[in-house]
């Protein structure tokens, strides 16, 4: 819900430092001009999006089924106290704000980002689960959407049992 904030605990960097899978998106929004309000959950019961957290980088790695192919991005982060700070995770423009924080509960990962304008706000709740496994999955496909074969030598070298 979008109330269901994380909480505004400090979160350590040694906490994120691994590999992540997501397990479920929450999803809600309210535009009060357009009575458009509503929340949405889904629950991930298959593993098409993972995350990895090194020192620096936040690496995603997505799975598209409908296109059959990887996707691999790699982004720079730094952390302030629960906010996740980046480009992608803090900002604004045009009259826009977004902002990204988290929440580490044992092997639970909880990243809530806002999005907010004149008309109303949008929140993305997902939940991640510590991963243990190596990525890609076995059954994902060899064909990749935007990356180089070199990436997957990276979460090959984070993979690690927990």
């Amino acid at each position: 819900m979008c109330d269901d904030s994380p909480s505004s605990a400090s979160v350590s960097q040694d906490d994120l430092v691994g590999l992540w899978r997501a397990v479920e998106y929450e999803e809600s929004w309210d535009f009060p001009a357009d009575n458009d309000r509503g929340t949405e959950t889904e629950a991930i019961t298959d593993s098409s999006e993972f995350i990895l957290f090194d020192s620096k980088n936040i690496t995603f790695l997505y799975h598209y089924s409908y296109d059959d192919c990887v996707e691999i991005i790699s982004v720079p982060y730094s952390l302030s106290g629960n906010r996740l700070i980046g480009e992608d995770f803090s900002g604004s423009y045009d009259g826009c704000t977004w902002s990204t924080t988290l929440q580490v509960n044992g092997n639970t990962l909880t990243a809530l980002s806002t999005y907010t304008d004149e008309d109303g706000y949008e929140k993305m709740k997902i939940t991640y689960k510590r991963f243990a496994g190596t990525v890609p999955p076995a059954s994902w496909p060899e064909k990749e959407c935007l990356s180089k074969k070199a990436d997957r030598k990276i979460f090959r070298k984070y993979s690690r049992p927990q």
